[in-house]
């Protein structure tokens, strides 16, 4: 690893005579996972400003959230082909420390996958020390398709891939389907795995082949207006609404509810939708609550002859599992996060 003042440094620990540089923000097509727009350039923003702006309405600490992650990378990744010897990744970072319930390895980390016949194979995972956000790693690989998943709570100020000057270098034309969309709270956005690649949607992702966006936020999963508009302009197959954990409290979840699923429903009338139940490993009398006010939701929209789907998340562990499973009262860890994406994914087959 090679820290920088500036990601225009030149590299002192990695000879650079022969790469050809690569900036990611100038190239849409090789990014999946953000929200495409009509730019050529990629700025990962996924809640819009009508949302930035609602949100105030839920709190200081909600707001504070939102400003601080409304533009991160969760669910984002680089798909592309290359016959070089080797890739650099010279990145800039917006926070240079670590996140709440997650090491570095997740929230600032660059995880890497070489594809194989289809098949997902982890190479090795790229993120700083503490009190550093601009850094550059060089990794040998072998010729083939390459994944890399973009950290889980952190945001993008420039990033530059390097490969050999006269490798073979090309974006992958593979999406078999529409993407699933995710709405949810910091576990959707995925706080508590080890690294960014093991956040249950981007496990779903990898065991169905599917697209998605995570449209997830910590603190600001809020069943908001401005985000149900959003998702219900969005070309997809499926929407996942993971939405219980930040609700402020019984009543407000109870009047937003079927209320924000039905503005989704609207919109996508024949489109599948996944409501899940909360993760509630220290026995919150609320979360039971809530939990009743989402199978309501579900049930109703299952009278209506509805294309819905629930997914049960603790039916998902036993009791005597819950000390592997549950980082505090409500967050799991890799374990935890392949049985939801596992879950998930035969909901949708």
């Amino acid at each position: 690893m090679e820290y920088l003042n500036s990601i225009e440094d030149p590299l002192k620990k990695i000879a650079e005579a022969n790469i050809r540089w690569v900036d990611i923000l100038d190239r849409p097509d090789l990014v999946r996972g953000s929200l495409r727009t009509a730019s050529d350039q990629v700025d990962f923003i996924k809640f819009p400003y009508e949302a930035r702006q609602e949100i105030i309405n839920y709190g200081k600490t909600a707001d504070a959230e939102m400003k601080n992650l409304y533009r991160n990378t969760s669910g984002c990744r680089l798909m592309f082909f290359t016959d070089s010897k080797r890739i650099v990744i010279k990145a800039h970072l917006k926070r240079k420390w670590g996140y709440r319930k997650m090491n570095l390895w997740n929230s600032a980390g660059f995880d890497i996958y070489e594809i194989h016949k289809g098949k997902y194979v982890h190479k090795t995972v790229v993120a700083p020390n503490e009190g550093k956000n601009i850094f550059a790693e060089q990794i040998a690989c072998r010729a083939g398709e390459v994944c890399i998943y973009m950290p889980t709570y952190n945001c993008i100020e420039k990033l530059l891939l390097g490969i050999d000057a006269n490798a073979a270098f090309k974006g992958i034309d593979d999406e078999e389907y529409l993407p699933i969309i995710f709405y949810g709270h910091s576990v959707t956005e995925g706080a508590a795995a080890s690294r960014s690649g093991n956040a249950f949607p981007n496990i779903f992702q990898r065991i169905t082949k599917h697209e998605i966006i995570n449209l997830s936020c910590s603190s600001c999963c809020r069943g908001l207006e401005s985000m149900g508009k959003l998702i219900g302009k969005l070309n997809c197959s499926a929407v996942v609404i993971d939405y219980t954990r930040n609700a402020a409290n019984v009543d407000v979840f109870k009047n937003t509810h079927e209320k924000f699923y039905m503005q989704i429903r609207k919109a996508h009338p024949d489109k599948l939708i996944i409501l899940m139940t909360s993760s509630n490993f220290n026995d919150w009398k609320e979360y039971f609550d809530y939990d009743e006010i989402v199978k309501e939701t579900y049930y109703r929209a299952v009278d209506r002859g509805e294309k819905v789907r629930l997914l049960d998340v603790m039916g998902l562990f036993q009791k005597d599992e819950y000390s592997l499973i549950a980082v505090d009262g409500s967050h799991i860890n890799d374990i935890g996060m392949y049985r939801v994406a596992e879950a998930l994914a035969k909901l949708v087959q």
